[in-house]
């Protein structure tokens, strides 16, 4: 996968949005964009139901969107929309992929350290 192609696609896109909203004074399209992307997951949270491990209903919308013909696409859509939004930040905040990566390795070894400590 060629991150920095989908970085640019997704600038691209981001300004082809620019230009049809551009932004009005003050406003601060970086915090919305966040506020979108916790959207995004919280949806597909809630969809998957898979926080609920308090509930006995464990079926979740997109286990059954899995059994029904021609609406898998449901399920691609909502993943392209958070997919879509984190390249756009990430972009946005001049992140490369090299640097996503090591982040996410060092967070990694920091998460399973708090394990081994019983956090």
């Amino acid at each position: 996968m060629n991150l920095q192609n989908l970085f640019e696609l997704q600038k691209q896109l981001d300004e082809h949005i620019e230009k049809i909203h551009p932004r009005q004074e003050g406003e601060d399209r970086l915090a919305k964009k966040i506020l979108a992307l916790q959207v995004e997951l919280a949806e597909c949270a809630q969809e998957s139901r898979c926080f609920k491990y308090w509930s006995h209903n464990q079926d979740s919308y997109f286990a059954s969107v899995l059994n029904r013909e021609n609406e898998w696409e449901e399920v691609e859509y909502e993943y392209e929309r958070i997919w879509s939004l984190l390249f756009g930040l990430a972009g946005l905040l001049g992140f490369t992929w090299e640097q996503i990566e090591q982040a996410y390795l060092e967070k990694n070894k920091i998460n399973h350290e708090r394990q081994e400590s019983g956090y």
